[in-house]
């Protein structure tokens, strides 16, 4: 066994705290460097061995990663959230490192450089009936890598949960919800695998989707070095995988040894990759509460579940040019409410912008003289379209006019060694 220190956040900020600092980062890359801190209280957690029955090990994983959000301005008085999402599906677009100042670094004598590598992921909320194509009226969003995995993996283990909870019940001949039509060949098999990772050479990679130490004992090629353990974007940025860090924030690559190796298990991506399918989306709708499926997640009023309630809550938005209704800055426009994410929804969309549009390397540098072909892509909103089209029925009318004043003009007559002109009504 290696044991495994685990920091952990106890508490999140999520509205006037959280998702207004994630501005203030993404805005100090988009101009100049700016302070970015985040205040969490952790503690030190040591995972515990996995215990039967296989159930009780399916439920320690879907909440061993659980944060207590704090939502503010996004839920009313009831705790119901403001933003009717139930529509709407989750797509992921891409993970990108961006190398950008950092406050604790600058102050840290160990560091050589005051530039921190960050990840990020943009992602997409797009109507569930279009999903697909997703090209309008959807919303495009930005947010650190941990933050975008704890929302999304919770909902996903609870997700696997609760079907290895339903194939137990369907299948199990002398019990009440035995259902002879149930497919428990495909759901045995599946759960059975997914329960026994371990027996089978494997762990599942979503216990490491936040930074922490990774220490091997009695190892003496790595002289006491002290490794952790986190995310990180693939080099093209179409996944998120799980692998070694020389440092506790999971900032700088460890590459000299593999993360599966030292375990001597290799990294189950069943529940993780649902994170950033390219092909799937996770609907946004609240599951029905059949035998308390969805962990009472319907005590409220609202058909948003709690796993794009948090995600929502803790990202940068893009909302206004994609034409998502119903979001957080169409509402606040409405109410002349301009606070700090409304204002500057513009920084937000062009740092997004430059995620997708390749403008970091795979090292997170700013790619000034990259060579590489560059697709810029603009849409034009409604209004400009509006305006646009009121220009050129104008330029139209004045071509008309000039030529019927041209017409006019001609019909001056020259008489004699003089010219007289006729006034033409």
């Amino acid at each position: 066994k290696i044991p495994l220190n685990r920091k952990k956040v106890s508490t999140m900020m999520f509205h006037h705290w959280r998702s207004n600092a994630l501005l203030a980062l993404l805005f100090s890359t988009v101009t100049t460097a700016s302070v970015f801190a985040v205040e969490a209280s952790s503690s030190n957690l040591v995972p515990t061995k996995k215990t039967n029955p296989q159930k009780q090990r399916r439920e320690e994983n879907v909440y061993n990663y659980q944060y207590n959000y704090d939502f503010g301005g996004y839920e009313n008085e009831n705790g119901d959230f403001l933003y009717d999402l139930s529509e709407y599906s989750i797509r992921y677009g891409k993970c990108q490192y961006v190398k950008m100042y950092d406050d604790e670094i600058a102050e840290n004598e160990e560091y050589d450089s005051v530039l921190a590598v960050k990840q990020f992921v943009v992602y997409r909320l797009c109507p569930s009936s279009s999903c697909g194509e997703c090209d309008s009226k959807y919303g495009e969003y930005v947010a650190e890598v941990e933050d975008y995995l704890q929302a999304l993996v919770q909902g996903q283990q609870e997700v696997v949960e609760n079907m290895c909870d339903k194939c137990e019940d369907a299948c199990d001949e002398d019990g009440d919800g035995y259902d002879e039509n149930y497919d428990c060949d495909e759901c045995t098999d599946v759960c059975n695998k997914y329960d026994d990772l371990e027996e089978n050479g494997y762990v599942d990679a979503s216990e490491y989707i936040e930074c922490q130490k990774f220490e091997v004992e009695n190892d003496d090629d790595n002289n006491g070095l002290e490794l952790y353990i986190g995310p990180r974007c693939s080099r093209d940025g179409t996944r998120i995988l799980i692998d070694l860090f020389a440092d506790e924030n999971c900032w700088t690559p460890y590459t000299d040894q593999d993360a599966e190796d030292l375990l001597g298990l290799k990294f189950s991506y069943h529940v993780l990759e649902s994170t950033y399918s390219d092909s799937d989306c996770v609907s946004c709708m609240e599951a029905k509460d059949e035998d308390e499926q969805n962990e009472n997640d319907q005590q409220d009023y609202d058909n948003v579940n709690e796993m794009c309630e948090n995600i929502y809550a803790l990202s940068a938005k893009c909302e206004s040019k994609h034409g998502i209704e119903n979001g957080f800055i169409q509402q606040n426009l409405e109410d002349q409410d301009y606070e700090n994410q409304v204002a500057n929804e513009y920084d937000v969309c062009t740092f997004i912008d430059s995620l997708v549009f390749n403008s970091y390397t795979e090292e997170g540098e700013f790619a000034v003289n990259d060579e590489r072909n560059i697709q810029i892509i603009r849409q034009h909103t409604s209004v400009q379209k509006s305006v646009l089209a009121v220009l050129a029925v104008s330029v139209v009318s004045l071509f008309a006019y000039s030529a019927k004043l041209h017409r006019d003009i001609t019909k001056l007559v020259p008489h004699g060694d003089g010219i007289t002109a006729t006034t033409v009504l």
